[in-house]
């Protein structure tokens, strides 16, 4: 399963170039600072960094604060009503991302959401296959439909993982998990989408779990409960080959962890919930994993990391700071919002100095900025980056990664995505 992962993270980080133009924009404070001279000074970095690289510039002037030297939450609700309906579609429509599948599975009220790029399966042939639906989009997907109190396209975001993703052969080490990568659009000699990646990637279900739970809590209904919990116990069966020093490894018994699957807040949410049934012993290791990650790489932790935080060498993986990488900063801050934790204010203050309000030019601009718009409720000084300002005011991105992480990062600075 590495082989996948690496083809597929390699793309990511050869889009998300390294980071330039505007050094100097520093920390846009709230109360302090004055967002139309923050607009000002993003225009004019993006106006002289590397001209004709395509860029998407704020065409709106909406302050990042309030009046009160807070995040401006309501103009971050109306932002996250303005992607999810971009990105996941208006009622009962499709989206940029999600697509519902009615015509390849009558009947099975499937959705998925999809991504076009280009990736490689495992399946032996060395095929590249377009057009596929991952465990972790689809658990993106599941908790901003309950963000959106949208039932009817989680019911069928979940439906199409639990019948099509899932692991179910009772011989199966993995049985009860979900195989990371399929195509929807092609199926296999059952009919059933083609499984191009098998095996877990933990990040995947962890999303899934949480957005189990979040429409348990939100619609009361426990078969959700039912089916979160049974993810959780099988996680809990294969604990060893799972975790390392409690925290997840990258893929089943890898002998690596990935930073951006750490999140301690839905660990935390998972054992608010179900008590005493083991996850607390794994909240303290996984915040302290997310801290060291950071610090290790100066603020901006490494895509692939040992279970210390420093850089993992092997299997052929990129190094540094990657698109994977930036997911750190939205679980931090998800820590610090959902569970009031401090421990994220230092590596959070060093990611917004390093970063210096640089702008990118790769195709995952927005999924960067989108994240690290988040850096301030994560712990910094002040609530406001750069970054904040750009994610209220710049157009929708409409990708898939870069689409999603931007829905979700506006679901968390508007208070939509919480523990219901």
């Amino acid at each position: 399963m590495q082989n996948d992962i690496n083809s597929e993270r390699n793309l990511r980080r050869s889009l998300l170039a390294s980071l330039v133009g505007a050094a100097g924009l520093g920390l846009a404070g709230c109360g302090g600072g004055d967002p139309e001279e923050v607009s000002n000074v993003l225009e004019t970095a993006s106006a002289d960094a590397n001209e004709g690289l395509e860029r998407q510039l704020a065409t709106t002037n909406t302050p990042a604060c309030n009046a009160t030297g807070g995040v401006n939450t309501s103009g971050f609700d109306t932002k996250f009503n303005d992607y999810f309906k971009s990105v996941m579609g208006a009622a009962n429509k499709n989206g940029t991302v999600y697509k519902e599948l009615d015509s390849y599975y009558p009947g099975q009220y499937f959705s998925a959401c999809i991504d076009p790029a280009a990736y490689g399966g495992n399946d032996g042939s060395g095929k590249t296959y377009t057009n596929t639906a991952k465990s972790e989009g689809q658990g993106y997907g599941m908790v901003l439909a309950v963000a959106a109190n949208d039932r009817y396209k989680f019911d069928r975001l979940w439906n199409f993982t639990y019948y099509q993703m899932r692991r179910t052969d009772t011989n199966d080490a993995q049985r009860g998990f979900f195989d990371y990568l399929v195509t929807p659009y092609s199926k296999d000699a059952k009919g059933n989408a083609k499984r191009v990646g098998t095996g877990i990637a933990p990040d995947g279900e962890i999303w899934i779990a949480t957005g189990l739970i979040m429409a348990w809590k939100r619609w009361n209904d426990t078969r959700y409960r039912n089916d979160a919990y049974s993810i959780l116990d099988a996680l809990k069966r294969q604990y060893n080959n799972l975790f390392s020093g409690n925290v997840p490894r990258s893929w089943y018994d890898s002998p690596l962890t990935n930073p951006s699957y750490v999140n301690p807040a839905f660990f935390s949410y998972w054992n608010a919930v179900r008590p005493n049934n083991g996850w607390d012993k794994i909240i303290t290791a996984n915040r302290k994993l997310l801290v060291d990650a950071a610090n290790a790489g100066g603020g901006l932790a490494f895509d692939w990391t040992n279970f210390d935080g420093t850089q993992y060498y092997g299997f052929s993986l990129p190094t540094g700071h990657g698109a994977d990488a930036v997911r750190v900063a939205m679980n931090a801050a998800l820590d610090t919002v959902w569970t009031g934790t401090t421990n994220h204010k230092a590596p959070s203050r060093k990611a917004v100095d390093k970063l210096n309000g640089k702008q990118d030019v790769a195709e995952f601009a927005s999924a960067m900025y989108a994240t690290y718009a988040l850096t301030g409720i994560g712990g910094c000084d002040s609530k406001v980056t750069p970054y904040t300002y750009r994610l209220l005011n710049n157009p929708l991105a409409t990708g898939y990664y870069d689409g999603l992480l931007c829905t979700i990062a506006c679901g968390i600075l508007s208070g939509r995505i919480k523990k219901f």
